[in-house]
């Protein structure tokens, strides 16, 4: 309200054509109403820009931290679920044994610790050339194994006597038998069968043969097999040793203890 009119000195609007106290009739408003501002205002504006809030470097450092533990926590989430979960087993690890297990975590097993073990995925040459330097290795699951051509022995695991061994073989063509159909089959294979049973273990059922091979320039071989059925692999475990070299209670404590991880 800087204006005033001429004849009353009345403060007018300005935009009032017309003033409002004496009726005096005004000009138009002039084009340009804003003053320019001062200086000071100008070096107020330029304070207030300066001190106008800005990002502060802790809180970045604190947000990209919260992000990697946040990240941090999802992988270790989906890395446990994608581990093995061992259960309980009700057979008791013997003095001196060790819990092994293959290294693609297909089963683990209780076996003595001065036994020395070839696995496929990390000794594989090893593995074949054991495999190739004795007939009773290629017939160890016998008489299932010998009813497929894609069995393949993942672990060999000998005992303090070269002929007292555990052999480990996997089959995705075998796993579409049936615990009764296995025994079966077992039956009516090459080797003598002595027993062909479905027994439970861990919870679950096996198939569990006893055989006796006779292997070409060698004694006969007592083995006692499982057949063990997944969703997509049979496992198949033959525990073998002349007669008298494994007591019962050996026997049955190593078989008793393997449990699929994977399946």
């Amino acid at each position: 309200m800087s204006r005033r009119c001429p004849n009353c000195d009345q403060h007018l609007l300005e935009d009032e054509q017309t003033c409002w106290q004496c009726g005096y009739r005004l000009g138009p408003a002039p084009d340009n109403l804003a003053a320019p501002p001062s200086a000071g205002a100008a070096s107020l504006s330029a304070e207030t820009r300066a001190d106008s809030p800005r990002p502060d470097s802790s809180l970045i450092i604190y947000g990209a931290v919260s992000l990697c533990v946040v990240l941090f926590a999802i992988f270790f989430t989906f890395f446990l679920g994608r581990q093995p979960r061992v259960e309980t087993s009700a057979v008791t690890v013997p003095e001196g044994w060790v819990i092994m297990a293959d290294r693609q975590r297909n089963f683990s097993v209780f076996l003595p610790q001065e036994w020395p073990v070839l696995d496929a995925n990390g000794e594989a040459d090893e593995l074949a050339r054991a495999l190739s330097e004795r007939e009773v290795y290629a017939m160890a699951t016998h008489p299932l194994g010998g009813f497929v051509e894609d069995e393949e022995v993942i672990f060999l695991a000998r005992g303090s006597r070269p002929s007292t061994f555990l052999l480990v073989a996997i089959s995705p063509i075998l796993n579409r038998l049936s615990l009764a159909e296995a025994a079966r089959l077992a039956r009516e294979g090459d080797v003598l069968v002595r027993d062909a049973r479905q027994i439970e273990n861990l919870g679950a059922w096996q198939t569990a043969i006893s055989v006796v091979l006779e292997a070409a320039g060698e004694a006969d071989t007592h083995c006692e097999q499982r057949f063990i059925g997944g969703e997509q692999t049979a496992l198949l475990l033959a525990l073998c040793a002349p007669p008298g070299q494994l007591t019962a209670e050996t026997s049955e404590t190593i078989l008793s203890s393997v449990q699929r991880l994977r399946h």
